[in-house]
């Protein structure tokens, strides 16, 4: 339905930004705030994601630009993370955050003008259906997002996690740009990395 509505107008004015300053921009503002960390190497990721401690998703750009994001739950899984992001390539910085629990929502939003609008907001897994105030807070929270970031035509698509804390954003993506990039990411895929969000 949103692909249908914005396919007319052609490629987006302006581009969601990257996992990383997606979160910088989201905690710096205090919406929809999540703790997380920036490394420039693996091995701080690693020692990050220690600290936190596990269990912590790690997102991660590999060599094509793809951005790719894991739950590592345990050592053995973190240091499965830090030999796969090795042999593919991926790049600084590596983007460790909590590991967000709660009912999962897949939010698809059409931007016209700079103009919002929710066009579905879908339970995922086990989540329950939401009552009409849970829903207004995923909306908010999504708008809040897109507006920060200047986000002016297109559409997009966000994870967003319900928990007693509120509506927390999990992950924010272009649906055309993330198929553009699938077939560059086979290699990755193949090697056990897992493209999209995990939580």
């Amino acid at each position: 339905m949103v692909r249908e509505l914005s396919g007319s107008r052609g490629r987006p004015a302006g581009r969601l930004p990257d996992a990383v300053a997606v979160r910088r921009i989201l905690n710096q503002s205090r919406t929809s705030a999540v703790r997380a960390e920036e490394a420039r190497t693996v091995g701080e990721a690693c020692s990050l994601a220690e600290d936190f401690p596990l269990p912590v998703v790690i997102k991660s750009a590999d060599k094509s630009g793809c951005w790719w994001t894991v739950a590592v739950r345990d050592r053995p899984e973190l240091a499965r993370w830090a030999e796969q992001a090795v042999t593919a390539r991926h790049s600084a910085p590596y983007l460790v955050e909590e590991l967000l629990t709660g009912a999962k929502f897949r939010v698809e939003t059409l931007t016209v003008d700079g103009m919002h609008l929710v066009a579905d907001i879908a339970p995922q897994g086990t989540a329950a259906p939401l009552h009409d105030a849970e829903q207004a807070g995923i909306r908010a929270t999504v708008r809040a997002l897109l507006d920060l970031a200047g986000y002016e035509s297109g559409t997009t698509r966000t994870d967003v996690l319900v928990s007693a804390r509120g509506s927390r954003i999990a992950a924010a993506m272009e649906p055309d740009r993330e198929q553009a990039g699938t077939d560059r990411s086979r290699t990755a895929a193949a090697g056990g990395i897992e493209r999209g969000t995990d939580r």
